[in-house]
């Protein structure tokens, strides 16, 4: 790309930074995650800014000279705020002094670099030009920026994801609905930013034709503010409840717990409400949530996500079964308490070993054949 159209690309990012900054920012309602992001996109901005003024003016004088070596260690804070942005939205937690210490790998990797940052302009001028070092200057510190920021991203994606995992873990074991809630989309966006460090690591190690820093920092900030939009048309998760104390177990009464379970799923059909969440059924159960939790766990061999939607499953196959039935899928998918055709798809295929319409295909030939 040429250097005009570059500078036009940041521009336009610019802008929706600062657009993307105050929406963001005004939604004190929606928790503290939202003024983290803001910050997030902020920093970003300021980012573009300075590639900007670098791209119009290239090396020209020291202050944007230094400033546009500054503006290469941001990068080591943009995974550090996706974990803590993650960590907020997840947890519901204010942002803390200590949530500064996440700021440290870029400090550590400026302090080893800060003898590139205080040469004279003409020695910085060639190291961003040409890549030649002043004579006595160990290469490694300079080549070290890109596996380094590699590494220091890698680790705080993997801590988001396992934050993202557990959490859906726990929703499955509370609520109904978990296929809604399930922040499946965080997780795409992780593997996104995971798939863009990996490719900054490519280039900061060899030469590919068509990848440069420029296309790095033009993806990574399409990824920011694509998680920006996604995150203002995301409702908040879910706060869930905290895990029952451990107490002592009662297998004995676990048969009695699932029949009287069961019991409500067959006669109330509780398992239509698609917000449904195990404190409701052990609430109407009688029963204390750990006991119907541990029942379903270990006699059931699965979560109560999974319990609710064998339920859902059978009912679903009892209304196709039905010879007169002329509703469709997705309409008893909505009946047995889905949120999603999706979710329904995968559920039916994984319980039933087929799809629905595979189903009532096969249904309907069994039907024809008993007529004939």
């Amino acid at each position: 790309m040429t250097r005009e159209l570059w500078i036009y690309l940041y521009t336009v990012g610019a802008a929706q930074g600062v657009l993307l900054t105050l929406a963001l920012w005004r939604q004190t309602s929606r928790g503290h995650s939202y003024r983290i992001l803001a910050t997030w996109i902020g920093v970003l901005s300021v980012h573009l800014v300075v590639l900007i003024a670098h791209l119009r003016t290239p090396m020209d004088g020291p202050w944007l000279l230094r400033l546009y070596g500054l503006s290469q260690f941001l990068p080591f804070v943009y995974a550090a705020f996706f974990y803590v942005y993650v960590r907020a939205l997840i947890q519901h937690r204010r942002l803390r002094m200590t949530d500064w210490l996440h700021a440290a790998p870029m400090v550590l990797i400026m302090i080893i670099n800060a003898e590139l940052l205080l040469l004279p302009t003409d020695g910085l001028r060639a190291v961003f030009t040409s890549g030649t070092l002043p004579e006595g200057m160990a290469p490694w510190r300079f080549t070290m920026i890109g596996p380094a920021l590699f590494a220091c991203s890698t680790a705080y994606l993997a801590a988001a994801i396992y934050l993202i995992v557990q959490y859906r873990e726990r929703l499955k074991q509370q609520r109904a609905d978990a296929d809604r809630q399930g922040l499946r989309w965080l997780l795409i966006m992780a593997a996104w930013q995971l798939a863009i460090w990996a490719v900054a690591l490519i280039q900061a190690t060899t030469s590919v034709a068509g990848i440069s820093h420029w296309t790095i920092y033009g993806t990574v900030s399409l990824w920011v503010f694509a998680l920006g939009y996604m995150s203002l048309r995301r409702p908040e998760p879910i706060q869930l409840a905290p895990d029952p104390p451990p107490e002592n177990s009662a297998p004995d009464k676990y048969g009695d717990v699932l029949a009287r379970l069961d019991e409500l799923m067959q006669q109330d059909q509780l398992f239509r409400q698609p917000a449904l969440t195990i404190a409701t059924l052990a609430k109407r159960s009688g029963y204390p949530q750990y006991l119907v939790s541990e029942g379903i766990n270990r006699e059931r061999g699965g979560n109560f996500y999974e319990y609710v939607n064998r339920w859902r499953i059978d009912a679903a196959k009892t209304a196709i079964d039905q010879a007169d039935a002329t509703q469709t899928l997705i309409d008893i998918a909505y009946d047995v308490g889905f949120t999603a055709k999706s979710t329904f798809n995968q559920a039916f295929k994984r319980y039933a070993g087929m799809t629905p319409s595979a189903y009532r295909k096969a249904a309907a030939a069994t039907t024809r054949t008993a007529q004939d």
